[in-house]
């Protein structure tokens, strides 16, 4: 099975919509929100015990805040544990994650972890229709 790409995921209105709602959240904001739609995916798609770390260690954001250049670090860590991946959704899967963590540095990485989070969805299994439905629930999340 091929991926999918990017183009094909960005024509669904709730994709498109949920890129113009990142621009107007906080760090704060868009960091629980992408850790929080992870969430399901990451039960089908298990952590490493280091990015588990990170993810626990990101989710506490909100309350203790991450100097930009460790965010960096920590980003930069789970891209090269998903460069060492061999599957597909697991790569996407630890995308997603890393694109999350970035947003520490940048708010649009969130958009990052949408798409990456799908193609992981994608490479599981699911059909367009539910990857939009996920795309849907992720906007419905942001607000």
């Amino acid at each position: 099975m091929k991926s999918i790409t990017f183009t094909i995921l960005e024509r669904f209105d709730s994709v498109q919509t949920i890129k113009t709602q990142i621009k107007t959240k906080t760090k704060e904001e868009l960091i629980h929100w992408a850790l929080d739609c992870l969430k399901p995916l990451f039960m089908m798609v298990p952590l490493t015990e280091e990015a588990q770390a990170i993810f626990k260690e990101v989710d506490t954001y909100q309350t203790t805040q991450i100097p930009v250049q460790k965010g960096r670090q920590l980003a930069l860590r789970i891209h090269a544990m998903a460069r060492q991946e061999t599957e597909p959704s697991r790569i996407f899967t630890y995308r997603a994650l890393g694109h999350s963590v970035a947003i520490i540095h940048v708010n649009s990485h969130a958009y990052g972890m949408v798409l990456y989070s799908l193609k992981a969805y994608y490479e599981l299994g699911y059909s367009l229709e539910q990857l939009a439905e996920i795309s849907r629930e992720y906007q419905k999340r942001l607000g």
